[in-house]
């Protein structure tokens, strides 16, 4: 009897350790999942017109995008030599193209379903959560690089048919790092948004 009310509380302590990694091992799908709906959300709200759209899902992308990590990806080895300054006016231009892009994607939206297939959590820091769009009978991949900071799972990339964001800015940002640093790549971007607006 002592034996079986051990191996019960052995079962019970074991539950109570493992209880709290299971639900923290989720959260970041969790949190995923509602920036998703809210997005989704504000695009389908009708009486919106596409200025207020655009305002709220830059809201949404505020809160939930880690822009420190984010940039420094995208800068990559150029991050530690620039000044302060550069890298915290790069941080602001490229959350516009970061704005911009989701809003374009989110605008071609057409009631696609979102299906969440699992997560894979590295040193109770980093999150990757897997997702398929399921779209005209075909299935796309697309996977979200997320970071805890204090608690709170943010992104800093995704991955889409086998493209990260973070990547492919890098690439298209190479040559001109290459050539004139953070503060002439804030320059072009300063020229490219200045064009755009």
């Amino acid at each position: 009897m002592a034996m079986k009310k051990a191996v019960i509380s052995l079962c019970l302590l074991v539950a109570s350790l493992l209880t709290p990694l299971t639900l923290q091992a989720g959260q970041a799908t969790v949190t995923l999942t509602a920036i998703v709906d809210e997005m989704l959300l504000i695009m389908q709200t009708e009486g919106l017109g596409e200025a207020e759209k655009k305002a709220a899902v830059e809201l949404v992308v505020d809160r939930n995008v880690d822009f420190g990590a984010v940039s420094q990806r995208v800068v990559g080895k150029h991050w530690r030599t620039s000044a302060d300054a550069d890298k915290a006016e790069f941080k602001s231009l490229f959350r516009n193209v970061l704005t911009n892009t989701y809003y374009v994607l989110l605008s071609s939206y057409t009631d696609e379903e979102v299906v969440y297939l699992g997560e894979k959590i590295k040193k109770e820091r980093y999150a990757t959560v897997s997702t398929q769009i399921l779209s005209g009978g075909k299935k796309i991949p697309v996977s979200y690089r997320m970071i805890n900071r204090d608690g709170q799972w943010k992104i800093y990339d995704f991955v889409a048919e086998g493209i990260s964001l973070v990547r492919n800015y890098g690439n298209t940002y190479k040559a001109t790092l290459k050539k004139q640093g953070l503060a002439g790549l804030n320059r072009s971007l300063v020229d490219d948004q200045q064009k755009d607006s």
